[in-house]
């Protein structure tokens, strides 16, 4: 392990942190109060601060992750699928979501999706690649279990199913954790390697 390991899992708490908050505030508002049908970043972007808080959050989330990236030993194609990822992250924020916000903006809302496809589309990508290429027994099924649920995911997501939209909230955080999940895996494969050369 390097002394970066730690930073997916900050992150991911980073991550998780901004949501309880945009959320809890949301909810203690009366603003879509129990609503599973919309996204997370919906929640942030329904007020001003919440979607500032986000960017400064996933600010500190995407400088992290570079030197994350950046230190990790893994090859080359992995760490250009990484930050597209990252930079998929850092422009759902700096776009926000805000169509049921009092002053939306067209643009912002379809710049927002955009980032949000292509965040999805790289990550399947990644959890394929990882699944492929890995050398760890545990990260291959990591990546496995995560692109199957990856596949069904996205499936539901270009068909319209409305069974996902009615509960897009869950769907949708369950991806982004196990996204950080697959990004904290990758340093085992730098531990295998580490300890090959001992051999």
């Amino acid at each position: 392990m390097n002394k970066y390991h730690k930073i997916p899992l900050i992150a991911g708490l980073l991550y998780l942190l901004s949501l309880i908050i945009s959320v809890t505030y949301s909810w203690l508002s009366g603003d879509h109060l129990f609503d599973l049908g919309i996204s997370f970043s919906a929640y942030v972007g329904l007020h001003r601060w919440t979607s500032v808080m986000y960017f400064v959050f996933v600010a500190v989330i995407t400088i992290s992750m570079t030197v994350y990236i950046s230190n990790n030993k893994i090859p080359f194609v992995k760490k250009i699928i990484d930050y597209i990822i990252i930079t998929g992250i850092f422009g759902t924020a700096f776009f926000p979501f805000n169509t049921f916000s009092a002053h939306p903006t067209a643009i912002t809302v379809d710049i927002h999706n955009y980032f949000g496809i292509g965040l999805m589309l790289a990550t399947t990508v990644s959890f394929i690649f990882s699944f492929i290429s890995s050398k760890i027994r545990k990260h291959k099924i990591s990546a496995m279990t995560s692109f199957a649920f990856a596949s069904v995911f996205s499936t539901l997501y270009f068909l319209g199913i409305p069974m996902l939209f009615r509960t897009f909230f869950i769907w949708e955080n369950i991806f982004i954790i196990l996204l950080f999940v697959e990004l904290y895996m990758e340093q085992y494969e730098k531990t295998k390697e580490i300890t090959n050369d001992k051999i």
